[in-house]
Order: structure tokens, then C-alpha cells, then sequence
């Protein structure tokens, strides 16, 4: 079973259609919620990580992937 992990802003926005997602499927993540004041230190550690240095970013046993659009289309295609 694939380990997930979602960071994103504590907000309502381009993240939630991806947990939303996870939750329907009965998928366990943990969700990294980044608040306002947190960002520019988190930005910092993001930058290096990440292939386009921007949130949301989904991590699959590992693997980041980001664009919530290709996170989305990935999840309903692996949970129907």
C-alpha cells in the first residue's frame, strides 16, 4: 500500500480537490498544512525539493509529485 503525503496551505484552494480524493478512497496521507506566517521558512526547504518550487506537492512512497491537475488525474485513475 503507497505511502502519501499532500503539503499545502492551510486554505481551501488547489489542495483540497487532492484530499478530497485520498479521503474518498479510503486512503490514509498525512497532510502537511502550511499556514501564512510559515511559508517563507518552508519556501527555503521547498525550493530544493521540489521540480517547480510551488504547492501543492504530493508525495508517493518517496516520489514528489507536483501540479494538482496531474496529482488529481493520477489519483482517480489509481482509485476509479
Amino acid at each position: 500500500m503507497p505511502v502519501y503525503k499532500l503539503e499545502y496551505f492551510n486554505a481551501k484552494s488547489k489542495g483540497e480537490l487532492t484530499r478530497l480524493l485520498l479521503s474518498t478512497a479510503d486512503q490514509e496521507f498525512e497532510d502537511v498544512r502550511i499556514s501564512v506566517e510559515g511559508w517563507p521558512k518552508y519556501k527555503s526547504i521547498l525550493s530544493s525539493n521540489t521540480p517547480f518550487e510551488q504547492l501543492p506537492v504530493l508525495t508517493i512512497d518517496g516520489k514528489e509529485m507536483s501540479q494538482s491537475g496531474a496529482m488529481n488525474r493520477y489519483l482517480a485513475r489509481e482509485y476509479g
